[in-house]
């Protein structure tokens, strides 16, 4: 960072004259980099991680926040975070749901995985831009591991119907 005093009193090498800003009044600078706390978000009201009950932290990525576990990688567990920060609740991982998003991801791959080799990367992007429109989100919230038992039966009935209209040799419906 260039402080407009080092360029006044002696150019670009020199250290600046001023120093930066503390962070505000009753904040240490590790709460300053804490990003839910930077939002409001009080210590009381962030999530728990679903596989080890650990409280979980806010993170930034190219596809938005989410909520990480702070054991990460020991632990993978993660919440969806809307865009203020706020977690967004997911449904229980029980094992039947587990069950149902697993064959739910199953059926799923086969939208896009049966394609010739080369059409793959492309086929497994309209998948899942096809797959956010089922349920009804934006294409980074498109998670089969996020859906609830409700969403698994009508993610999987799109897709029984989709495969069966390109077996048929009819457009696929979007």
């Amino acid at each position: 960072m260039i402080h407009e005093g080092s360029i006044k009193k002696g150019g670009l090498g020199t250290k600046p004259t001023t120093p930066p800003p503390p962070p505000p009044a009753g904040q240490c600078p590790a709460q300053s980099r804490d990003l839910a706390h930077a939002l409001g978000i009080p210590a009381a009201e962030r999530p728990r991680c679903p596989r080890c009950n650990r409280r979980m932290t806010l993170k930034n990525s190219n596809n938005g926040l989410f909520w990480g576990c702070p054991s990460h990688p020991a632990c993978t567990g993660l919440v969806r975070a809307q865009p203020s920060g706020w977690p967004v609740e997911p449904a229980a991982a029980t094992s039947s749901l587990r069950a149902w998003r697993h064959a739910t991801h199953s059926v799923f791959d086969l939208v896009w995985n049966s394609r010739p080799i080369e059409e793959r990367p492309r086929a497994r992007e309209d998948a899942y831009a096809w797959l956010a429109q089922v349920l009804a989100c934006q294409p980074e919230e498109a998670h089969i591991g996020l859906c609830t038992r409700g969403q698994c039966l009508h993610v999987l009935v799109a897709c029984v119907l989709r495969l069966g209209s390109e077996k048929a040799g009819a457009t696929p419906r979007g």
